[in-house]
């Protein structure tokens, strides 16, 4: 299956409803994702998250863009007004971005082996301190997205290898993103907790749900 056809499964697997209230992050392909979601629904109300720079898209009924900051959400996404959160492969983009920010990056390309921000994510994976770094960040997108949620909405996370990332991304991090996002979101005290997608491999698919 091409993406938009992945997609377009892993929302017929969720009970939505008819016009439902979606936030998107997809740095790489949210054409593909926003085809999907219109396909599935039609009707359903767009905020797309830009993650590490605006992308522009023709596709879907997209409402506005804020930047994926939990700030940013805060003040513009009301809370228990979104039915579902779509981060796809967006992980490594809140980690490159967490990490550049940390060091005082200015705002540039990450791709490629010798990118400052890709330099800088090899640097604090091997020293062992890429979680403290990345996690307070993505603790803070994620739970500014939990907070979004209605009751019986949930957070479904996606992650792929792609190839104009390999010569950027240690390997051993960049296949295992998802299996450290599950980790480290789940042992931050988040009221989340996972939610099964049948017949999609959890290495590369994940979705949390609100505990309350």
């Amino acid at each position: 299956m091409d993406l938009v056809e992945q997609w377009h499964h892993v929302l017929q697997l969720l009970n939505l409803p008819d016009t439902p209230q979606v936030l998107v992050a997809a740095p790489d392909r949210e054409d593909a994702v926003l085809a999907a979601l219109h396909r599935a629904r039609p009707s359903a109300k767009v905020v797309v998250l830009d993650v590490g720079g605006a992308r522009d898209t023709r596709t879907g009924a997209v409402a506005q863009r804020v930047r994926a900051t939990g700030p940013a959400m805060g003040s513009l996404i009301a809370a228990d007004s979104i039915d579902l959160a779509l981060l796809d492969h967006a992980i490594d983009d809140v980690v490159l971005e967490a990490v550049a920010r940390h060091e005082g990056m200015k705002d540039e390309g990450h791709r490629g082996e010798y990118a400052p921000k890709a330099r800088a994510v090899r640097a604090y994976w091997r020293s062992g301190d890429l979680e403290r770094v990345a996690l307070p960040e993505l603790a803070e997108l994620v739970s500014a997205c939990a907070r979004a949620l209605r009751p019986s909405g949930c957070i479904v996370f996606s992650h792929r290898v792609m190839g104009e990332d390999l010569l950027g991304q240690p390997m051993d991090l960049y296949t295992d993103y998802l299996a450290l996002t599950r980790r480290w979101l789940l042992s931050a005290g988040l009221r989340l907790r996972e939610a099964s997608l049948d017949g999609l491999d959890p290495h590369w698919w994940m979705c949390l749900e609100r505990t309350g």
